[in-house]
């Protein structure tokens, strides 16, 4: 955890080359004295049209100042809008750090804005998925997220519960007393109430978190076509063995795989030759790979890019399948086929995985069916949690009608308690520093 007392600042607008227009952001309580050091005088929130001076030259500044408990981080806070230059962006931002600001750690603007209550742990994880967001589904849900989708209809359940425990606790505080601070009848009808209310909130996810439900995606082809090698790559990780001798896999090897909010269990099978093999293992082998298509949610083909107009053109037509053309480094780009349904992909190069990463991601919408009303980062973080409330609940109302309305408050508790993890009433350090640190520096 870092200190809220420190001043912090960061470049803000996107990555890459800079722009017409560059911002750098600072947050904290020594905000507006810091650019008073600066020459540039904030006596009240607003925007102020200035300059600095920065290695001998005058630069045009738009500064945008917010008061404590008004801006984003909900401290102190100013953006200053200037040159977009990266070099002259970076060297303002050193200039800074050499007085009394650092430099802002990866999420930590979001990290105050949670700390400060201005958004919800819910909130948070819907601002990395607007920034992450590849497809306009994916945007309009994280900002569906962010604008409270989530967590008002949480607080709403966990505000009911609370009033349901007070009441509880009350009676049990004057058991001895002949009041009555909520009747057996109204129990049931509030936990019922709330019980639909987690319901209607699970039934918003998908399974996509889960191992045991997520998409088969089997890689096929003709032997020593690279499958093995493409299936390392994308796993950035050596799970196959790599060899330039046809039938090196004889079985197939399964993984998960990750790119941005997409997963899918991907499968490595032994090169099919199409041919009656008279080896007891090459037919065992194939068999099995042949098994592994049949049971695939989604099929990707690997063919030799050299070989691509030797394709049967049935492949061309397969639903939930790609084909992709390999080792296209061998192949001159004005020798290659102008066909949208196949994709030229290197393993040894890198061409065309970024654009595959894109196009398995859009199969896996399509074959996934409806999507998630949550952001997936906050799926998998909190299905469990949404699992156990949703059990607590049910034992809870399933004690309505029995004397035991200290075990009914309990199970209440338990589902609070889970309520409070996914909004982040209840969190931890390691917590907050795995959802933070997948930030980039400036949000």
């Amino acid at each position: 955890m870092y200190p809220l007392e420190d001043t912090i600042i960061a470049i803000a607008s996107a990555p890459g080359k800079g722009g017409v227009r560059g911002i750098l952001r600072l947050s904290g309580p020594k905000s507006w004295k810091v650019m008073r050091e600066w020459g540039i005088f904030i006596s009240q929130p607003g925007r102020v049209e200035t300059s600095l001076s920065l290695e001998g030259l005058d630069w045009p500044v738009i500064c945008y100042a917010w008061e404590d408990g008004k801006s984003y981080t909900g401290q102190e806070a100013v953006e200053l809008h200037t040159v977009g230059a990266i070099p002259f962006l970076e060297r303002l931002m050193e200039r800074f750090c050499e007085g009394e600001v650092r430099l802002a750690q990866p999420g930590e603007f979001t990290l105050r804005a949670f700390l400060s209550g201005r958004l919800d742990l819910t909130q948070a994880e819907a601002v990395l998925g607007v920034i992450d967001a590849t497809q306009e589904s994916r945007l309009q849900t994280a900002l569906s997220q962010l604008a409270g989708g989530l967590s008002q209809p949480l607080q709403e359940l966990r505000n009911l519960l609370w009033e349901l425990l007070e009441h509880l606790e009350a009676g049990f505080d004057f058991a001895d007393e002949d009041i009555a601070f909520i009747t057996s009848e109204e129990i049931r009808s509030r936990l019922e109430m709330a019980y639909q209310k987690i319901s209607q909130i699970l039934e918003k996810t998908t399974s996509r978190g889960q191992s045991d439900h997520l998409l088969r995606v089997v890689l096929y082809g003709p032997p020593n076509i690279g499958k093995s090698r493409l299936f390392n790559t994308l796993l950035a990780e050596e799970k196959a063995i790599v060899y330039d001798m046809p039938g090196t896999t004889r079985d197939y090897l399964t993984a998960r795989w990750e790119w941005q909010n997409d997963h899918c269990l991907l499968v490595d099978t032994a090169g099919d030759s199409w041919q009656q093999e008279s080896e007891f293992l090459s037919q065992q082998s194939q068999k099995m790979a042949r098994t592994q298509q049949e049971q695939a949610d989604i099929r990707i083909l690997c063919w030799d890019a050299r070989e691509i107009k030797h394709l049967p053109p049935r492949w061309l037509r397969e639903e939930n399948a790609l084909v992709l053309a390999m080792r296209c480094d061998l192949l001159p780009i004005e020798n290659r086929l102008a066909i949208p349904s196949i994709l030229y992909v290197s393993s040894q190069t890198g061409e065309g995985l970024e654009e595959f990463q894109k196009r398995l991601a859009v199969l896996l919408q399509e074959r996934s069916g409806a999507e998630s009303e949550m952001v997936a980062s906050t799926e998998i973080r909190c299905r469990d949690s949404l699992i156990q409330a949703h059990k607590a609940l049910q034992n809870a109302f399933q004690l309505c009608d029995t004397p035991y309305e200290e075990l009914l408050a309990s199970e209440v508790r338990v589902a609070l308690e889970h309520l409070g993890r996914m909004v982040g009433a209840i969190y931890t350090e390691d917590l907050l520093d795995s959802i933070f640190s997948r930030f980039c520096v400036g949000k």
